[in-house]
């Protein structure tokens, strides 16, 4: 029995950011081992908020692996779909407060409005208001 196929999926920053680390670490060699985001942004369609951009945007000015790794995220631009939740009959007109993250809220936002297949986060644990 095969399992459905993920076809459509909205992902969030950090979720993007991890699937991109390998190709950023020098040491991994990509010839041989998967390409985890090349994967993903090839086997389906995925769709991000502009959110998510800004967010990626801000890693880019750390010196380290992420920010090597949000680099090759924004350099697969021609491979993702933006799209603002907002601008949308069918969402709410500002940002619902859900305890996460701008980018994971305005992702699930998303998400919801497109259907999709799936939500790709590594936000697990949830998050609590102060």
């Amino acid at each position: 029995m095969s399992r459905p196929r993920l076809r459509t999926v909205v992902a969030d920053t950090s979720a993007l950011v991890s699937l991109a680390v390998p190709r950023a670490d020098a040491a991994y060699d990509t010839d041989t081992a998967p390409d985890s985001l090349q994967y993903l942004l090839t086997s389906c369609d995925v769709f991000v908020p502009p959110e998510v951009i800004a967010e990626l945007r801000d890693i880019t000015q750390y010196q380290d692996i992420h920010a090597a790794a949000a680099n090759n995220v924004l350099a697969a631009r021609n491979h993702y779909t933006v799209e603002d939740p907002y601008e949308r009959d069918d969402t709410p007109d500002s940002r619902p407060t859900f305890g996460l993250d701008d980018g994971e809220t305005d992702g699930i936002v998303l998400a919801n409005a497109l259907d999709v297949d799936g939500f790709l986060t590594d936000e697990f644990g949830g998050r609590t208001s102060r």
